[in-house]
């Protein structure tokens, strides 16, 4: 017997049910395939206009197109300039100098620039995000504020886009709108892309970055001294010698020592050392590689005890560090490798090429 609060369904009912279910699964099949079909027919119409106009692109991206060629381009309309428009941004993304200014006149003169600016607005996000590239591509200078609200889109692809077409517009402006961005627990764009982006506005970044160096929000401050690392921006060095003995972060303070390495000098050698004794591995780790910038022989002996380090990779980052410092460091190394002491590992490791090294100095 069947549960006393058991319904049963005529059966005419089941059979509606199973017809409705029949019907909407085949029309959701029917749609896929007329979509892919629709895609594939575009895709071929496409590539027939493309085809007779490809030697014109070509050309232009060479920077070889004559005057001719780029009227051609120029008069375009419809369905063709849609298609070589496509085709122009891609190619934009790996071109430079004159090649690069003369695709961007053409698509500026094509109103690309005003549809990628109307774009930012899609529902789509994958459209937002390709305009937003577009834009930063397009070095256009008057979509910066477009942009910068962009960096706030629930899309984290589209945020993260508009970050990276900032920099390319290469505003000293855009520093701070990015630097917020890293605000919160939850930032909108990762820290990386907002490091890249403010290295590539240059110098003229310098007094934003100097500030945020003391910003409350500690995402900040670690974004600003790694970009002052990365630039370099040798002017900053002294908000770094400031910020650096009270920070309360060990992320910030790995990017500070990792900063003034790159940024400081001889008479910083002594903060170094000190911090080359710190209990916390990132920080000695960090310590390694600063001093091995400096490179000065207060550095050299420090990091020759620390290629006995009590953990392998703070000692390997020594031993690379003294291979970058010139013929003395490897002097050293080649003694600590025939000691065959506590710093002979990472010594051997270096001498024999299995980590990467990148010498900075002689």
């Amino acid at each position: 017997m069947g549960s006393p609060d058991a319904v049963a369904l005529p059966t005419y009912l089941l059979i509606v049910c199973l017809v409705v279910l029949s019907v909407t699964a085949v029309a959701l099949i029917a749609t896929i395939v007329l979509a892919r079909v629709a895609r594939l027919r575009r895709d071929r119409h496409h590539r027939r206009l493309e085809t007779p106009l490809r030697p014109l692109v070509l050309s232009l991206a060479a920077g070889e197109a004559d005057e001719g060629e780029v009227r051609r381009l120029l008069a375009l309309r419809g369905t063709e300039r849609e298609v070589i428009d496509e085709s122009l941004v891609e190619l934009l993304s790996k071109v430079r100098g004159e090649p690069a200014a003369q695709i961007a006149g053409v698509l500026e003169a094509h109103g690309h620039h005003e549809r990628a600016l109307h774009q930012l607005g899609a529902l789509q996000p994958s459209v937002r995000a390709r305009a937003a590239w577009t834009l930063g591509l397009m070095r256009r200078g008057d979509a910066r504020d477009a942009l910068v609200a962009r960096l706030r889109d629930h899309s984290p692809a589209v945020a993260l886009t508009a970050a990276r077409s900032l920099g390319l517009l290469g505003d000293p402006a855009a520093a701070v709108p990015l630097l917020d961005a890293l605000r919160g627990r939850t930032p909108a764009v990762p820290a990386w892309t907002v490091t890249e982006a403010l290295t590539a506005l240059g110098h003229g970044a310098a007094g934003t970055l100097g500030a945020a160096l003391g910003d409350e929000d500690p995402n900040v401050r670690a974004a600003a001294a790694k970009t002052v690392a990365l630039t370099p921006h040798f002017g900053l060095a002294d908000p770094v010698r400031h910020q650096l003995p009270g920070e309360a972060d060990p992320i910030v303070s790995v990017e500070l020592i990792r900063a003034l390495g790159v940024v400081g000098r001889a008479t910083d050698v002594p903060v170094l050392l000190a911090f080359s004794q710190e209990e916390q591995v990132t920080v000695r780790r960090a310590a390694a590689g600063a001093l091995g910038e400096i490179g000065v022989a207060a550095a050299r002996s420090r990091l020759e005890v620390m290629l006995g380090d009590s953990d392998p990779q703070v000692a390997e980052d020594a031993a690379v560090a003294l291979l970058a410092a010139g013929p003395r460091g490897r002097e050293a190394l080649q003694a600590a490798q025939a000691q065959g002491g506590a710093g002979a590992r990472a010594a051997d490791l270096v001498l024999r090429g299995r980590l990467p090294v990148l010498e900075v100095s002689a």
